[in-house]
């Protein structure tokens, strides 16, 4: 996630190329749980021509960074886009904010959403892998471990990678909901990650066509090519077991919800 000062940057150059320009709001926003492909999905989108998106992903304006900038400078981000058919910014931080919907809502009207879910066990791997860097625990099941022995009780983590904050972000159903509550139905797209995966260009295609656009590449890149394979050698059955056990009802209803089967989120 790049910092404020980096936000400030970008918002600044746009400010100086655009300065006449009177910028529109989003709307179209990818809202995908963490590792779930947002970011092939966000590559895809920034060089389709119909498509303007944030020149910088993930702002997480309608969540952690609402106090820490105005509406008026969230727009500088979208800039130069005033006559694209959509303008748009993909932030996964949005998925679990209860306040993010009704934020976005507030300055976007009745905007795209993209919904990206993923298996919940697979998803906390690997977002364990993706943030060893912060974490450096070399022990992946001492990192569930933990995350299993302290989940229910009142401990709140200190940060995103912490094992129970990571825990938090696979239980998917209330999070979900609050979207389909907020915005029209024929407004949110849900994607399943294995999808994405074995049924790229299918995905791709039915995508353009939710948005009446036509992408530049029939595919998008390739997900988890860039994830280093760092960080705690496998996960014990065992322990892959009770995370199994401890999603499995949310599992279940987001299924229900959403209309996508068991077999279309193993990944």
């Amino acid at each position: 996630m790049p910092t404020l000062d980096e936000l400030l940057s970008w918002r600044t150059e746009l400010a100086a190329r655009y300065p006449d320009a009177a910028p529109k709001p989003p709307n179209l926003i990818g809202v995908g749980a963490a590792r779930s492909g947002t970011t092939a999905l966000y590559h895809l989108l920034e060089h389709t021509p119909d498509i303007r998106m944030s020149p910088v992903k993930e702002i997480a304006y309608f969540s952690s960074r609402y106090d820490r900038m105005t509406d008026a400078e969230y727009l500088q981000f979208f800039l130069g886009g005033e006559a694209a058919r959509f303008r748009g910014e993909i932030s996964p931080q949005y998925l679990h904010s209860p306040e993010a919907p009704g934020r976005i809502k507030a300055l976007c009207g009745d905007c795209r959403i993209v919904i990206q879910l993923r298996n919940p066990v697979r998803r906390a791997v690997s977002h364990y892998r993706h943030h060893y860097p912060h974490h450096k625990n070399d022990d992946i099941n001492a990192y569930f471990r933990e995350g299993l022995e302290r989940y229910d009780t009142d401990f709140e983590p200190p940060r995103f990678w912490h094992p129970v904050a990571n825990m938090r972000h696979s239980f998917y159903h209330d999070a979900v909901r609050r979207y389909l509550d907020v915005f029209p139905a024929g407004y949110v797209k849900i994607i399943a990650f294995d999808d994405i995966v074995e049924k790229n260009r299918t995905v791709c295609a039915d995508l353009a066509a939710w948005l009446g656009v036509e992408l530049p590449r029939p595919t998008m890149p390739r997900v988890g090519s860039t994830q280093k394979k760092i960080g705690g050698g496998p996960l014990d059955p065992g322990i892959r077991r009770e995370l199994a056990s401890l999603f499995s009802e949310d599992f279940a209803q987001t299924r229900r919800l959403t209309g996508i089967p068991a077999a279309r989120l193993r990944q």
